[in-house]
C-alpha cells in the first residue's frame, strides 16, 4: 500500500562530517577531510570548527589530502574540487577543479617542495608542479603509487618494485641496488633521516623491510623479513601495504586483507594492535592505511582508499575513534531529556549533543562486543547499553560495566528503565548446547538479581504500571511483583497460534496498551482485556514482514521501519491511532536505506539511523487543514455536500516569503504541516475557468496548534477547457518509437464532441495508433475522443518509425491540436486579439505570416522579432486587426530562421507565438531548433521536437527549450518543458518507479502542469516545492528481458517566477527510484534567465517607434550614452523608463528640461525601448540600440 499523501520534507541531517580520507596533525588540533567537508577538532575530540559542503558549493568529492605549505598555511585537495588554502578564516581557491590539470585527472597525493611549490601526484604517471599561476608537468617514466615530501623538502615516490627520488632534473631509483623486488608498497623516514621501505621479492610472497641510510638508494640494508612475525596461529598472508616509524623508533606496519591487522616492532618484539577482533575497524579490508606518528608516541591512522573514520592508538588508551558523525553504528539507540542522542553498534558507542554539535565515541575494548540495546534513565540521565560484555553505564563522564550474571558466556540482549527507576535487562547464557535467557533487575543503589526464563525471549518492554513484558516466540510473558503470566494458545482470545516467525518488537504506549509485531500477521495490541490484530488487509499497516525497528514517539505516535521483501519495499510508517502515514524516499527526504533503529527523543524529535546515515525527524508544531469545494449555490461559502475539487494546489506563504505546498486529495482535503508563524493561504486552480471566491486567507498559527481553512472554488464560466500534451522519450531511425498523447478537460463542464488532430512530418511512418483515427490529409490525422467529462484525463499512444534514410542529428517535430479549442470567457484587460504564426520557405526566402484569429483588434502594437541562428535580424512593431494578417518575406542566408511575437497584455495564455523554418537553402539548422521555445500559444496545442540519435542515456533529464549558447539562455517568463527518462537496467522487473524532483526556488509552482508520460502515474507537490511522480504497478521489465519495454518517461511544464533576477541560473535534476533501491540521480539541467544574449545585425535591424512617438534619440545606435528629447516640449516632472523588448523594466529616472541623457550602465548589446512620461501620463516612446 502506498501513502496517498506525501510528507513534507521534515527529515533533517545534523551537522556531521562522515568518513575521513585525509588528515593533518597540527600542534594540539586535528584537521580532517571528510565526505562532507573539513573538520577542525582538538585531540580530545572537542569540535572547534567545521566547513560543510554547503560552504563549498563545488565540493563533490572528499578532501582526501591535507597538508601545509612552507609558511604554515593549510592546503586541501579533492577530486572535482581543486586546491583550497586556509587563510585563517576563509578558504581561498588556489586551483579550481576545471583547470586543464585538475579537471580530467584524479590525484592521490599532494605535497609542497622546498621552494613552496605545490606538487600533485597520482592518477597513473601524472605529476604536476605549480609554477606561478600555471602548472608544469614533471616527466615520470613509471606509474606513481605514493608520493611524499622528503626531509629536505624533495620529492619521493614509489612504483612497482622500487623507490624513486626526483632531484629537480631527473630520477634515481633503488632498482639497481634491489633488482629482485617485484613490489614496493610504501616508504617512510625515521627521525634520523634514514629511509625505510616495504618490498616483496620476485619469487616469494614475503614482505621485507629495507633501510637506506640518509636516503641513499644505492646502499640498502635488510632490517627484517616478516616470517619472524608469527604471534598468531595464522600469520598474515595478505600484503603489508603501509609503514610508519613512531617517535620511539618503533616500526608500524599495516597489513591489508580480510585478516587485516596493525603490528608494531620494538627491537625484535612484535605486537599485534589491530585486526577485526582487536580494534574498532570495519569488517572489510583496511587497505593502504595512511599512518602518521604523533610526538607523544601514539599513531594516527585512516585509509587512503576506503571511507572510514580517523583512529588513534596509544598504549595507555588503546584505540580511539575520531569522527564527526555516527557512521557504521545503528544496532541500538536512546535519547535523553537533555537532547543528547546515543547510538551503539559493533565495537564502539557514540553520543551526539545537538546543542553543541559534539560527537563522542567510546571503544568497547579488544573483544569487539556488539551493542544490542540502549536506554536512558529519565531520573538521572544515566545511559545503559546491553552488550556482549555486560551492561555498560555512562554517568555523563565515564563509562563502566557490570555483569548481571556471573557467567563467562553471558551477554546482554536488552535493557530498559522502569518508571520506578529500576533497571531491567535480558541476559543470554549458553551451557554449550542451548541458549538460556535470564531476566534481571537492579534497584537504585542495589545489586543485580534475576531468574531463568522458561524460554528465550526476543524483546523487553516496561509498561507504565512497571510490569515487564517479553515476547517469547509464540508466547507473551508478563512479569510483575514476582508473578509470571504467560499468554499462549490456551489463553482465551489469544490470536497467535500459527506463526511464520517469532514475535518481535514489544512496546507499551502511554495508556499501557501493549503493542508487538507478529511476522506474517501484522501489528498486535493488548489493552488489558482483549487482543486486536492490525493487518495490511484490515488497516493501513504497510507490511506484515521485514520489520526493522519500532517505537513510540513523545506524542504517542507509533513508528515502524520496514525493509525489502514479502511484497513490501523500504518505508517508514507512522500511526497516530487513526491515520497512517508512509514516508518513502520518493515522497520525503529520508534516505534510501531501511531504517535500522528508531530513537524517539523526549523533545519530540525522532532520531533515525540506517546503514550509512544518521538524521532525525523534526515534527512541525502546527498544522493547517481544510477542504476545497465547488461553489454550486454561488454564495462563495464552502458547504457540504458541495462536490470536492481535487488536485488544487494549496499554498501557504510566510512573512519571509517562504512558500509551502500540497495538493487536495480526491475528497478535496488538504493538510499542510507548518512552523509557528503567520501565513497567507491561497488555492491555485488547475485552469483559468476556475477561481477562488477569496483570493487568499490569512491564518495565525502562533497561538494555536491546528487551524482549519476551507475554500470555495468559483466557476467563472460553464464550459470545457481542454489541454493536450505530446512527447516521445527518444527517436531512433528504422525502429518503432512510441509517442504518448495526454489530454485533459480542466474545465467546468463536459466537452461534448472532442477530438485531437495530429501532424506528422515527412519521414515519420505511422505504424500504430492507440485510438481510431481518420486521415485528413497526408501526415494529418484526427482522433475522435467523443465526450470528455470535466476533471477527466486520458492518454493514448502512437507508434511511428523514422525512415532509415533520415540523417542522424535531424530534428523532427510532431504537433497535436485538441478541440473544442475556444474560450468561453474573456480575461481582464484583454482585447480579444489572439495571434498565430506560420512559416514556409523557398531556397532563398523565408515567408512568415502573423494572423489575428481572435475576436478583437490589437489595441497595442507588439514587436515581432526575426532571428537567424543566434542573430536578431529584425525588430518591427505590428498591430493587426481582428481577422487580418501580416506577411513578411525574409532573405535566407543561414540554416535556421524564426519569427516570434508576444501575445497582447491580458491574454489568458501569455507567451511567445513563434514559427520557424530550417534548411531552406540546404544548410541544416537543427542545433538551433531545440534551443528556442516551441510555439505553445495555448493549452489546446502542443508540439514536441526530437533529434534523431543513435545512442542515449538510459536515465536522464532534459528540457525544452534547451537554451541558447553554452549558457543555455532563456528569456524571462519562458515556459520550460522538462522530460525525465528512465530505464530498468537491473536484473528483475521493477514493480514501482518513483521520481522525486526538488524544484529550485526560482521556478513558480503555481505554473506547474503535469504532462505526457509513458505509463499511468500519480503526481504530487509538497513542502517548499517537491514534485513526486509515482508509477504504481508499472511492471517495467529489465532491459535484458525486453529492451524496448524497459523504458519510460514523464514530462511536466513550469515557468520561472516573475521575481527571477536576470542572470539567475536555474539548475534542476531528479532522483529515480526503482522499487526503492538507491536513487539514480539524473544529470543536472540548467538555464540562465537573461536578455540581450543574441547578437544584432545592425544593418537590417529596423528601429521603428510605436505610433504617436515624436522622440529624438541621438546617437542611435549608441555606445555608452544617448540623448533623448522631444522638440517644443519642456518637462517639469518628466520621467523616462528603459525596458527590454519583452517589457521588462530595467531602469527609470526623473528629469526636468527639454532633454535627458540616458547611460548604458553595462547593459548587453541589443535593442531596448524608451518611454517618456510627464505629470499627465505617457508622452512618447522610441527604441535605442546599444552597440
Amino acid at each position: 500500500m502506498l501513502s496517498l499523501r506525501p510528507a513534507v520534507a521534515q527529515f533533517r541531517i545534523p551537522a556531521q562530517q562522515v568518513h575521513t580520507e585525509g588528515y593533518l596533525l597540527d600542534a594540539d588540533t586535528i584537521w580532517m577531510g571528510t565526505g562532507n567537508g573539513i573538520v577542525k577538532m582538538l585531540r580530545n575530540g572537542d569540535l572547534l570548527q567545521r566547513w560543510t559542503r554547503e560552504e563549498f558549493p563545488s565540493l563533490l568529492g572528499s578532501p582526501n589530502v591535507i597538508t601545509k605549505d612552507n609558511q604554515g598555511r593549510l592546503l586541501s585537495y579533492s577530486d572535482f574540487w581543486g586546491i583550497r588554502r586556509f587563510n585563517g578564516s576563509d578558504w581561498e581557491t588556489i586551483s579550481d577543479p576545471f583547470t586543464p590539470v585538475i579537471g580530467p585527472l584524479s590525484f592521490i597525493d599532494m605535497m609542497v617542495d622546498s621552494q613552496n611549490r605545490i606538487v600533485l601526484g597520482g592518477g597513473g604517471a601524472f605529476l604536476y608542479r605549480q609554477n606561478g599561476t600555471a602548472w608544469e608537468q614533471i616527466p615520470v617514466p613509471f606509474t606513481i603509487n605514493r608520493m611524499k615530501r622528503g626531509p629536505a623538502g624533495d620529492l619521493w615516490s614509489n612504483s612497482g618494485g622500487f623507490i624513486a627520488h626526483y632531484n629537480g632534473i631527473g630520477w634515481t631509483t633503488s632498482e639497481a641496488a634491489l633488482p629482485d623486488k617485484r613490489l614496493c608498497f610504501d616508504f617512510t623516514w625515521d627521525s634520523n633521516g634514514d629511509l625505510f621501505g616495504i618490498f616483496y621479492q620476485q619469487s616469494a610472497n614475503i614482505p621485507e623491510i629495507w633501510k637506506f641510510p640518509d636516503g641513499n638508494l644505492d646502499q640498502p640494508e635488510l632490517v627484517v623479513a616478516l616470517p619472524e612475525y608469527a604471534l598468531s596461529d595464522n600469520p598474515p598472508v595478505f600484503y603489508t601495504e603501509s609503514i610508519a616509524i613512531d617517535a620511539q623508533g618503533r616500526i608500524w606496519l599495516g597489513i591489508a586483507g580480510f585478516d587485516f591487522n596493525f603490528i608494531r616492532r620494538d627491537g625484535d618484539t612484535w605486537t599485534e594492535l589491530g585486526g577485526y577482533f582487536n580494534s574498532p575497524f570495519p569488517l572489510f579490508a583496511y587497505s593502504e592505511a595512511r599512518m602518521t606518528p604523533d610526538p607523544d608516541g601514539s599513531m594516527w591512522i585512516c585509509s587512503r582508499i576506503n571511507a572510514d573514520p580517523l583512529y588513534r592508538y596509544a598504549d595507555d588508551t588503546g584505540w580511539q575513534v575520531y569522527e564527526n558523525s555516527f557512521s557504521e553504528m545503528g544496532y541500538a539507540g536512546a535519547a535523553g531529556l537533555d537532547g543528547k542522542v546515543f547510538f551503539g553498534g559493533s565495537r564502539f558507542m557514540g553520543s551526539y549533543d545537538p546543542a553543541t554539535d559534539q560527537y563522542r565515541h567510546k571503544s568497547l575494548g579488544a573483544s569487539g562486543p556488539v551493542v544490542h540495546d540502549m536506554a536512558v534513565s529519565p531520573y538521572d540521565s544515566t545511559v545503559y547499553a546491553a552488550t556482549e560484555t555486560g551492561i555498560w553505564e555512562f554517568d555523563g563522564q565515564e563509562w563502566s560495566v557490570s555483569f548481571p550474571i556471573n557467567d563467562p558466556t553471558a551477554h546482554g540482549l536488552c535493557v530498559a528503565v522502569a518508571p520506578d527507576n529500576n533497571v531491567w535487562s535480558l541476559i543470554a547464557t549458553s551451557n554449550g548446547q542451548t541458549i538460556q535467557n535470564h531476566l534481571t533487575v537492579r534497584a537504585p543503589g542495589g545489586d543485580w538479581q534475576g531468574f531463568l526464563l522458561p524460554r528465550t525471549a526476543s524483546g523487553l518492554a516496561i509498561a507504565p504500571d512497571t510490569a515487564v513484558w517479553l515476547p517469547v516466540f509464540d508466547q507473551v510473558y508478563r512479569y510483575k511483583n514476582g508473578a509470571l503470566t504467560i499468554f499462549d494458545a490456551t489463553t482465551v482470545g489469544y490470536p497467535f497460534t500459527e506463526l511464520n516467525g517469532a514475535l518481535l518488537e514489544i512496546h507499551p504506549d502511554k495508556q499501557g496498551t501493549i503493542w508487538l509485531f507478529v511476522p506474517g500477521a501484522g501489528l498486535a495490541r493488548y489493552d488489558g482485556t482483549a487482543w486486536t490484530v492490525l493487518t495490511p488487509e484490515n488497516s493501513g499497516l504497510y507490511a506484515s514482514y521485514n520489520l526493522r525497528s519500532m517505537a513510540f514517539d513523545a506524542a504517542g505516535d507509533l513508528w515502524l521501519s520496514f525493509s525489502n521483501g514479502g511484497g513490501a519495499q523500504r518505508a517508514l510508517q507512522v500511526f497516530d491511532g487513526q491515520n497512517w502515514k508512509n514516508y518513502t524516499p520518493y515522497n520525503s527526504n529520508i534516505g534510501s536505506q531501511a531504517i535500522e533503529e528508531i530513537v524517539p527523543a523526549p523533545n519530540g524529535r525522532v532520531w533515525l539511523h540506517d546503514s550509512y546515515s544518521f538524521y532525525y525527524f523534526e515534527p512541525f508544531p502546527r498544522h493547517l487543514r481544510g477542504h476545497v469545494l465547488r461553489d454550486t449555490n454561488e454564495n462563495c461559502l464552502p458547504e457540504l455536500p458541495e462536490p470536492p475539487l481535487p488536485q488544487w494546489i494549496a499554498r501557504a506563504t510566510a512573512p519571509d516569503g517562504q512558500k509551502w505546498y500540497t495538493i487536495t486529495d480526491p475528497n478535496g482535503y488538504y493538510e499542510l504541516p507548518l512552523d509557528s508563524s503567520l501565513y497567507d493561504v491561497d488555492m491555485l486552480p488547475p485552469a483559468i475557468v476556475w477561481a477562488n471566491c477569496d483570493e487568499n486567507q490569512s491564518v495565525d498559527l502562533t497561538q494555536t496548534l491546528t487551524d482549519t481553512l476551507d475554500f470555495s472554488g468559483e466557476v467563472l464560466a460553464e464550459c470545457p477547457l481542454m489541454q493536450v500534451e505530446i512527447d516521445v522519450p527518444f527517436l531512433r531511425r528504422c525502429f518503432p518509437n512510441i509517442y504518448q498523447i495526454r489530454y485533459c478537460n480542466f474545465g467546468t463542464a463536459p466537452a461534448a464532441v472532442a477530438s485531437i488532430d495530429l501532424s506528422l512530418p515527412a519521414g515519420l511512418v505511422l505504424q500504430n495508433l492507440g485510438l481510431p483515427y481518420t486521415e485528413i490529409s497526408p501526415g494529418h490525422l484526427r482522433v475522435a475522443l467523443g465526450q470528455v467529462a470535466n476533471g477527466f484525463c486520458g492518454d493514448f499512444s502512437m507508434t511511428v518509425v523514422p525512415d532509415c534514410t533520415l540523417e542522424l542529428g535531424e530534428t523532427l517535430c510532431v504537433s497535436a491540436q485538441i478541440s473544442p479549442d475556444t474560450l468561453c470567457l474573456g480575461s481582464p484587460g484583454w482585447s480579444g486579439a489572439d495571434l498565430h504564426a506560420e512559416a514556409t520557405c523557398t531556397t532563398d526566402t523565408a515567408y512568415f505570416v502573423l494572423r489575428n484569429q481572435g475576436f478583437g483588434d490589437m489595441i497595442e502594437a507588439q514587436d515581432y522579432v526575426i532571428i537567424e541562428d543566434e542573430v536578431i535580424m529584425l525588430v518591427v512593431p505590428v498591430q493587426i486587426p481582428m481577422g487580418d494578417s501580416v506577411k513578411i518575406a525574409f532573405p535566407v542566408s543561414s540554416g535556421y530562421q524564426r519569427i516570434q511575437v508576444p501575445q497582447e497584455p491580458g491574454h489568458p495564455f501569455p507567451g511567445l507565438v513563434s514559427a520557424f523554418v530550417e534548411g531552406c537553402n540546404g544548410s541544416q539548422g537543427s542545433s538551433f531548433i531545440t534551443q528556442y521555445p516551441f510555439d505553445q500559444p495555448s493549452p489546446f496545442y502542443a508540439q514536441t521536437c526530437a533529434v534523431l540519435k543513435g545512442a542515449f542515456d538510459p536515465n536522464d533529464k532534459s528540457a525544452a527549450p534547451e537554451g541558447v549558447k553554452d549558457e543555455h539562455y532563456i528569456w524571462p517568463g519562458t515556459e520550460l518543458d522538462y522530460k525525465i527518462r528512465f530505464q530498468n537496467t537491473g536484473t528483475d522487473t521493477a514493480f514501482t518507479v518513483a521520481i522525486r524532483d526538488t524544484l529550485p526556488e526560482w521556478l513558480d509552482v503555481a505554473t506547474f502542469r503535469p504532462g505526457a508520460a509513458s505509463h499511468d502515474y500519480n503526481w504530487d507537490v509538497s513542502g517548499p516545492g517537491i514534485l513526486t511522480f509515482v508509477f504504481e504497478n508499472i511492471l517495467l521489465p529489465d532491459s535484458n528481458v525486453n529492451e524496448a519495454a524497459s523504458h519510460g518517461f514523464v514530462t511536466f511544464k513550469i515557468t520561472p517566477a516573475d521575481s527571477t533576477s536576470l542572470g539567475t541560473v536555474l539548475e534542476n535534476r531528479a532522483g529515480i527510484y526503482f522499487d526503492f533501491n538507491d536513487p539514480v540521480i539524473t544529470n543536472t539541467v540548467f538555464h540562465t534567465v537573461d536578455t540581450g544574449f543574441l547578437a544584432y545585425n545592425m544593418v537590417n535591424t529596423v528601429l521603428e517607434s510605436k505610433p504617436s512617438s515624436s522622440l529624438l534619440i541621438s546617437p542611435n545606435p549608441a555606445g555608452d550614452w544617448t540623448r533623448v528629447s522631444m522638440p517644443g516640449h519642456f518637462f517639469k516632472n518628466g520621467s523616462i523608463r528603459l525596458s527590454d523588448v519583452y517589457g521588462r523594466t530595467l531602469a527609470q529616472q526623473k528629469f526636468q528640461g527639454d532633454h535627458v541623457v540616458i547611460r548604458r550602465n553595462d547593459l548587453p548589446a541589443g535593442v531596448y525601448v524608451l518611454e517618456v512620461f510627464d505629470g499627465l501620463g505617457w508622452v512618447g516612446a522610441g527604441r535605442i540600440c546599444w552597440y
